[in-house]
């Protein structure tokens, strides 16, 4: 019985720590907004935010639920979404997911299937390949992008992710020299195509970012071959 209790104890403690592996900020009101929502893509290529492209997917919300998926940093989107752009919006919420647990909490979940816009940050896209691959977080965005029809963006790692074709690589991410000399370099380990987030508009397209400033064309080429 004693080790019935201990079990049951350590299942519980479990249990709640899965369901805490996230950190969650938001301003506005938080309640479901039901809105006249458009459809729409942002694909923002990393390092400083064009104000204009931001307004454009704020302006798709229609007042709606703007909510924010990162797995680093902080809530540095909300004031900026909120209330800097000019654009009217119902609330505006920030998830990082801190843990795999977080894919399998419900208000995680809801919070996602909620929203009329949804955007990544950046980050590393192999956290966002880890998190969210083939479990109910791919499920709800591609319910937002596909049947409810929802605007979806992102910059520099969360745009890398948003192509019918990605990379999202476990190391270092690959350069371009390393990767014509070695189609098959080991930093190439995650190449990805059809199988996670469904853009109907992006299904044969490779994103990648930082294109010029990081001399990306050269890779561009290797993940061609490799696909």
């Amino acid at each position: 019985m004693r080790i019935l209790s201990t079990l049951l104890l350590l299942f519980g403690i479990l249990s709640l720590h899965a369901q805490d592996e996230h950190t969650y900020w938001a301003v506005g009101d938080t309640s479901d907004a039901s809105t006249a929502h458009e459809y729409g893509v942002v694909l923002a290529g990393g390092n400083t935010d064009h104000d204009n492209a931001m307004r454009w997917m704020l302006e798709r919300a229609n007042g709606g639920d703007v909510v924010i998926l990162r797995a680093s940093g902080s809530d540095g989107y909300n004031d900026y979404f909120f209330s800097e752009l000019g654009i009217d919006v119902h609330s505006v919420e920030t998830i990082r997911f801190d843990g795999l647990g977080a894919a399998s909490d419900p208000f995680v979940i809801e919070r996602i299937r909620q929203a009329e816009v949804l955007f990544f940050a950046g980050g590393d896209q192999f956290d966002y390949y880890q998190y969210w691959k083939d479990n109910a977080i791919e499920e709800a965005i591609n319910y937002l992008i596909n049947d409810k029809q929802a605007t979806v963006g992102g910059t520099s790692a969360g745009m890398a992710i948003l192509g019918g074709a990605y990379y999202a690589p476990s190391d270092l991410g690959v350069l371009s020299s390393e990767a014509l000399s070695d189609p098959f370099d080991p930093y190439m380990d995650v190449i990805g195509a059809d199988d996670f987030i469904n853009i109907p508009l992006l299904e044969r397209v490779i994103t990648d970012t930082h294109y010029s400033d990081r001399e990306r064309q050269g890779r561009h080429f290797a993940f061609l071959a490799r696909l």
